[in-house]
């Protein structure tokens, strides 16, 4: 496989959303692209997907590859009347590098939502507070809503999964990538 054709199946599978506990869009891509490859297919109840190609060496090692199918990402915890998002971490993102971060909220039956990760602006901060990072408990996520109602609307609520919002990049080495 090339350097171009593998940039762009990386970029296909890292552009899935699939924060911790939401790991079904993965999932299903991986079964999809396992099944033509492999002599069986399945997935467990805990979410473990298995693909088999049986050899025919019986003295042949075995050879297992593991992967996350998840991602680092948020679940929105409550809505404020004002129609910003309070919000808890899932699978354990820095808290230094949230504030400004772009996310995107996954409402179910709905369209993605575009938010950021909001903090206390800065020139209403003194002192001290202006030096940190605040608790994630004191950030919201604001999607440009007008209410509480409007956010409802949009199929926002808690319980509502996000991730961070990033495409993948390639780098100026030919073969380095981040995303």
């Amino acid at each position: 496989m090339n350097v171009d054709k593998l940039r762009k199946k990386l970029a296909e599978w890292t552009a899935l959303e699939a924060p911790t506990g939401f790991e079904e869009p993965v999932l299903a891509a991986a079964q999809q692209a396992l099944t033509p490859l492999c002599d069986s297919v399945s997935l467990d109840v805990r979410g473990n997907l298995y693909g088999e190609l049986k050899g025919t060496d019986p003295n042949a090692p075995r050879v297992m590859i593991t992967a996350h199918a998840d991602e680092i990402g948020f679940m929105v915890t409550s809505l404020t009347t004002a129609g910003f998002l309070r919000f808890t971490r899932l699978g354990g993102p820095t808290i230094s590098v949230l504030p400004g971060q772009r996310v995107r909220l996954l409402p179910e039956n709905h369209p993605p939502v575009e938010a950021v990760v909001g903090v206390k602006p800065g020139h209403i901060l003194k002192g001290p507070e202006a030096q940190h990072v605040p608790p994630v408990e004191q950030m919201y996520l604001d999607a440009g809503a007008e209410s509480e109602e409007q956010l409802r609307k949009w199929g926002i609520e808690a319980g509502t999964p996000a991730v961070f919002v990033g495409e993948l990049i390639s780098t100026s080495h030919p073969t380095r990538v981040f995303g």
